[in-house]
């Protein structure tokens, strides 16, 4: 039994997950300075087995029209974040600029896209939460953390549902400005 256990421990544990960038420089004036003054590619680079993901803040619409070589600006101003991007409109080219309510923490820039909690206990019980952090990493390039979360649970019925996800992408910082 004990040989069992301890197999099963040592599975667990020595299993390898992909390392990903952690944001651990702080959010300086040389830090914002960086952020503000790059230009990003709107995919993210992928890493090991990620596939690449459109920049979270800029609208859906704009995904369906933007090539992988699109490009983007950032500028943050206390706890707002602008972002800025190129759109053809009518045969011409117009810039159109989003500006989004955040919160500028330590080491990061973070906005809550929602955040609900549902407590009708013991009838139904409802999480959700999407939140996004971004900070740029030690080249330059944008780190942006997603996490979402979703939990239902109906204790009457015994029964409950969850889907989380968590990942961080590395968003390329280009030379040009769009």
């Amino acid at each position: 039994m004990r040989l069992i256990i301890l197999s099963s421990l040592l599975l667990l544990f020595s299993c390898k997950t992909p390392q990903r960038p952690m944001m651990a420089t702080p959010m300086t004036q040389e830090a914002i300075q960086t952020l503000n003054e790059g230009t990003y590619y709107v995919y993210s680079q992928p890493l090991e087995k990620q596939e690449p993901l459109f920049f979270p803040l800029l609208p859906k619409e704009y995904q369906e029209e933007a090539l992988p070589i699109s490009r983007f600006n950032l500028q943050v101003k206390a706890d707002t974040l602008y972002v800025t991007y190129q759109k053809v409109k009518d045969s011409t080219t117009v810039t159109v600029t989003q500006a989004f309510k955040g919160k500028q923490k330590k080491n990061f820039w973070r906005r809550y896209n929602k955040f609900r909690v549902l407590p009708f206990i013991p009838f139904y019980i409802q999480v959700d939460i999407d939140r996004i952090r971004i900070a740029p990493d030690a080249e330059g390039n944008l780190l942006v953390e997603v996490y979402q979360d979703l939990q239902i649970a109906v204790p009457i019925a015994f029964s409950q549902f969850f889907r989380t996800f968590y990942d961080t992408f590395i968003f390329k910082r280009t030379t040009s400005t769009p």
